[in-house]
């Protein structure tokens, strides 16, 4: 019988683009519950805050080229940064509460999760390069 820590471990069999009728491996339920968290947070921050004119937003920095993935991603940091850089510098109030993609276009909480096609998503083939363990 597989232990409870095991059955939230990744079989690297698909990524987190799932569709929604296919049910996710069971390490990706970790990393789904924390971006819920998140929008939870920004969402209600931007709530607390718009009051005193604190602008409260969320960027996603995009599929990021790294050692994980292999290299397989749709951004080095350093332009990921740069995406962020110049969403961070346009807010404004009117702003607060909103989730951007990193070419600065507002998006949908669930879009990540649901559309694999998606502005600095991880690339198809990428997506299978992800051992259980998070190593290379």
């Amino acid at each position: 019988m597989a232990s409870f820590q095991d059955a939230f471990r990744s079989n690297g069999s698909t990524w987190a683009t799932s569709p929604r009728s296919t049910p996710p491996p069971p390490g990706v339920i970790m990393d789904r519950s924390a971006k819920s968290a998140l929008n939870q947070i920004v969402l209600q921050l931007a709530l607390m805050l718009s009051e005193r004119g604190i602008i409260v937003a969320c960027g996603h920095p995009g599929a990021l080229k790294s050692e994980v993935n292999r290299g397989v991603g749709a951004f080095t940091p350093e332009e990921s940064a740069s995406h962020l850089f110049k969403i961070i510098d346009r807010l404004t109030m009117v702003d607060t509460g909103q989730f951007f993609e990193p070419d600065g276009t507002t998006l949908p909480i669930v879009t990540r999760q649901i559309n694999p096609n998606a502005f600095g998503a991880m690339p198809a083939a990428g997506r299978s390069n992800f051992r259980s363990d998070g190593q290379p």
